[in-house]
């Protein structure tokens, strides 16, 4: 070996100590900072620390120190749902939010209820149809114990019954499955398809049994969703939340009261199959054998449809409300089922392909087998009306009221194209909304279907459960597109014409 190719050699060796590696040293000074801001969520977001991060390099776990508090955890998000994950690279300006809970105690004078839906006639909560109508049976008795604050009621539930913890009929200060410490395989959640915080998701009870639920409250570290569109002063009972709160779930053995042995009748619903209307025909309903005590469904599905299964109340032979069938999603049995052809990311039962779907549905288990056939003979029709629905601080939007006042203000035009429909409208940052058919959300045109939302802090929108979330405040032209084979092809697409137009609220001008 050559003295010249020797000396290279001892070259890199010394650049490979003294730096860590070439491709390192490179590294390091080509990547990109980034700033993590560390606050206080429970001080007005005030900034504790801020700190420089090469990119791809993880923030600092630190704890910090608050007289007359103890520190909790970091969260990811404002509203402190999601947990700031610590071994996650970091790639962009990111803020992380600080949870405190103070170190007094006080005492916490609300009452609380439960609410919900029951087709047992044994149950608390049989007929009262998610309302208070017997204050001494649906009444959580508070604990007289010093130094804490809770609250308990023992009562039988049954499979299918669903319920949450509020402390009026308006469900004010609602404590729902987000609350439970330990459900212990005999509660899961009902994903509500509007809203992905598991806080204010019902409780499913899968195992029917006499249970004790206990609810633990901390008044002092109550907070406010202030993020949400929907949110007023008027109405912040409704978006009151506590982190620390829990609700402890014993089960104390069965039912004292043994569960009615009479079929139900069951029905399906869809975004396509009915548009979400309720339609207690033949056709959409359940058919019960009474030999294997199961309910069976079959039907032709265009792909792109999102269904559940429902029932309704009856008493002395007559139909009242809602029952407490809720066939979602997360009631699929996904070891026997044909999950390729399905999509259950969101609450409801999402269709992948056309064909015939065969649902088989054990109250019993609260699980349902899907089966898959491609038998399809084609016979799905676009809708020709289209509204936008959704809530916030923009007009059409605050006038829909999530779809409970469609009007020609929230029509779209009609575009260029036989299946192409278009409205301009100004969005502000936290308006959600759908494109749909009809007020119960028909053939709903969600996050999915938008090309090119954008994400990061490039984000336009973003996804809030079913809805579209606006990021990016200014007057859009959005413009609908339909595929005439199969909604899995519609796309909504936008431009941004500039700034909102029209004047905001004075709290939300810049």
């Amino acid at each position: 070996m050559n003295k010249k190719r020797l000396l290279l050699i001892a070259l890199a060796a010394v650049l490979a100590i003294s730096c860590g590696g070439v491709a390192a040293c490179g590294r390091g000074e080509d990547a990109a900072k980034y700033t993590v801001t560390y606050v206080d969520a429970t001080d007005k977001n005030n900034v504790l620390k801020k700190e420089e991060v090469a990119e791809g390099g993880k923030a600092s776990d630190w704890t910090p120190v608050k007289e007359g508090y103890v520190f909790v955890e970091w969260y990811a998000t404002p509203d402190l749902v999601h947990v700031f994950r610590f071994d996650d690279p970091i790639a962009r300006d990111t803020t992380v939010y600080g949870y405190f809970s103070s170190d007094a105690f006080r005492e916490d004078t609300r009452s609380f209820y439960i609410l919900g839906s029951s087709d047992e006639e044994g149950s608390v909560l049989f007929n009262t149809a998610w309302k208070i109508k017997d204050e001494e049976k649906q009444k959580l008795v508070r604990s007289d114990r010093a130094g804490v604050n809770e609250y308990a009621i023992t009562l039988d539930l049954y499979a299918g019954d669903l319920f949450q913890l509020a402390i009026n009929n308006g469900f004010e200060n609602q404590r729902g499955f987000g609350y439970i410490v330990d459900a212990g395989g005999c509660m899961e959640e009902s994903k509500n398809h509007l809203n992905p915080n598991d806080r204010v998701s019902n409780i499913a009870v899968v195992r029917s049994g006499n249970y004790t639920l206990t609810l633990t409250t901390h008044p002092w570290s109550d907070r406010y969703d202030t993020e949400n569109s929907s949110y007023t002063e008027e109405k912040k009972e409704n978006y009151n939340y506590n982190i620390e709160d829990t609700i402890a779930v014993a089960r104390n053995g069965e039912p004292a009261v043994a569960p009615n042995s009479e079929p139900l009748t069951i029905h399906i619903k869809g975004s396509y199959i009915t548009g979400w209307a309720h339609d207690t025909s033949e056709e959409y309903t359940m058919q019960y054998d009474a030999q294997r005590n199961v309910y069976t469904y079959s039907h032709e599905f265009v792909a792109g449809d999102a269904v559940m299964f429902y029932n309704f109340l009856t008493e002395n032979g007559q139909v009242g409300g809602l029952g407490s069938v809720n066939v979602n999603s997360s009631c699929v049995d996904t070891q026997k089922s044909d999950t390729a052809y399905l999509d259950l990311t969101s609450g409801n039962i999402g269709i992948k392909s056309n064909g015939t779907y065969g649902f088989e549905y054990d109250r019993r288990t609260n699980k349902v087998v899907v089966k898959y056939d491609p038998a399809y003979t084609g016979a799905y029709v676009p809708a020709q009306v289209w509204y936008v629905a959704g809530g916030g601080i923009t007009e059409p939007l605050k006038s829909s009221a999530y779809g409970g006042n469609l009007t020609d203000a929230q029509k779209f035009g009609k575009g260029e194209g036989e299946h192409t429909y278009v409205m301009t409208l100004d969005l502000a940052p936290g308006d959600m909304f759908q494109i749909v058919t009809n007020k119960n959300y028909g053939m709903a045109h969600g996050y999915s279907d938008i090309a090119n939302p954008g994400e990061g802090a490039d984000a336009v929108f973003s996804q809030a459960g079913g809805n579209i979330r606006v990021e990016k405040g200014g007057n859009y032209t959005l413009t609908l597109r339909l595929d005439p084979v199969s909604p899995v092809g519609d796309t909504v697409t936008w431009v941004r014409n500039g700034d909102i137009v029209q004047e905001l609220p004075a709290a939300f001008r810049p």
